[in-house]
């Protein structure tokens, strides 16, 4: 062995040292550090910011997601549908967060409304991890789509959201059956509407009406927003009706927007 090979690994040795001889307070603590130092990182269209806090007597470590998301039942219905999934991804894949767990400490997350109030919150202990665990993995390109030109990032990030579908609005009595990205980068919503919303969506007028009540909506410009970045330009909403048969497709793009 060279005398810089030994040199390196008498560092890490020590490294290694450094961290198993610190206490669980110690750890929680470097953790909210490092999170907090990338978490500039996980801004986009509709996260804001992102940040972690260590309450130490509680053994507890909370890390909160701003969003730009109006507080309504549709945003609480996706994120407690999706949260679980995300958050058990982004844990099982860091060691530290594992052995914290391990050693007893809880991770509280919530995802926050533009006006701080809760869009979904979980908290992830020894037990919860280990039941987010077994469920099955969902990071295969068939769950999330056929499009052989996605990244594996936008591969995993679609079979994490059709993993929870479908996910409905009962007041609309609409449900999102699946949400892919074509060959044409064009993001598709697949919904399903009641035959009677089904029946007018066949009217003449129903394309500029419908178009109309999605851009007023706001969430439109935050979609478009967040996906711009994968030079996504285009969203479309192909409804069907219960048996399946597409009844109309409304196709947006950022020139719906002036």
């Amino acid at each position: 062995m060279s005398k810089n090979h030994f040199k390196i690994s008498v560092i890490i040795v020590f490294q290694l040292l450094l961290v198993s001889c610190k206490n669980t307070q110690e750890k929680m603590q470097d953790y909210v550090n490092n999170f907090n130092s990338y978490a500039s990182l996980l801004q986009n269209g509709i996260i804001t910011s992102a940040s972690a806090a260590a309450a130490i007597p509680e053994n507890e470590i909370q890390i909160n997601f701003q969003t730009n998301l109006e507080q309504n039942d549709d945003s609480k219905e996706i994120y407690n549908k999706t949260l679980p999934s995300l958050i058990a991804n982004l844990l099982k894949k860091d060691p530290t967060s594992m052995d914290l767990v391990d050693e007893g400490v809880h991770f509280k997350v919530a995802f926050l409304a533009e006006n701080g109030a809760n869009l979904a919150e979980l908290i992830v202990d020894k037990k919860k991890m280990n039941e987010l665990l077994k469920e099955p993995a969902v990071t295969s390109p068939v769950v999330a789509s056929k499009n052989p030109n996605l990244t594996p990032q936008m591969q995993e990030i679609l079979a994490l959201l059709n993993k929870n579908m479908p996910i409905e609005n009962k007041a609309e009595g609409t449900k999102i059956l699946k949400i892919d990205i074509t060959e044409a980068n064009e993001l598709v919503y697949k919904v399903e509407v009641p035959d009677d919303y089904a029946a007018l969506l066949k009217m003449d007028s129903a394309n500029e009406l419908v178009k109309e009540s999605i851009i007023r909506s706001g969430d439109f410009r935050k979609v478009i927003s967040a996906v711009s970045r994968f030079g996504i330009t285009t969203v479309k909403y192909q409804y069907q009706n219960s048996k399946g048969a597409v009844v109309n497709t409304i196709t947006l793009t950022q020139n719906d927007l002036k």
